[in-house]
């Protein structure tokens, strides 16, 4: 005997190839990072990264407390093992980290939508949406 479960809702013909909406969610992510490759450090960087000794020596490694958050400055001591005081470094770290977040924004609300019952088609709009 087969088992009964929610079947999925025909498409209203908003249908489109499931690499669609990630090729839009990136291309905006890199589109509105673009510009910001060729910006030096500003403001709060140069105690941040700059003038910072947990980031240029990597003093910050047996804490987890560097400025209250330490990911962020984990990332930093990264990108200064890797580039030193290279910006161009950050900006692309920053925006692999960005798309990384916009995809996972994109992958759960269209688990949300499919757990209420959205018809797969409009699941792909709605999640490329919430994360654009």
């Amino acid at each position: 005997m087969k088992k009964q479960g929610r079947g999925r809702k025909k498409s209203s013909g908003l249908g489109m190839p499931g690499w669609l909406p990630i090729l839009v969610v990136a291309s905006l992510g890199i589109l509105a990072f673009w510009n910001s490759f060729d910006v030096p450090f500003v403001f709060d960087d140069y105690l941040s990264v700059q003038n910072n000794p947990d980031v240029r020596f990597g003093a910050g490694t047996d804490r987890l407390d560097i400025g209250g958050r330490p990911l962020l400055y984990l990332t930093f001591m990264f990108n200064y093992w890797l580039h030193d005081q290279e910006v161009w470094g950050y900006h692309l770290v920053n925006l692999i980290l960005h798309l990384m977040n916009g995809l996972l924004i994109m992958f759960s609300a269209r688990s949300v939508f499919r757990k209420v019952d959205v018809e797969e088609s409009k699941s792909r709009v709605f999640a490329m949406l919430a994360a654009s």
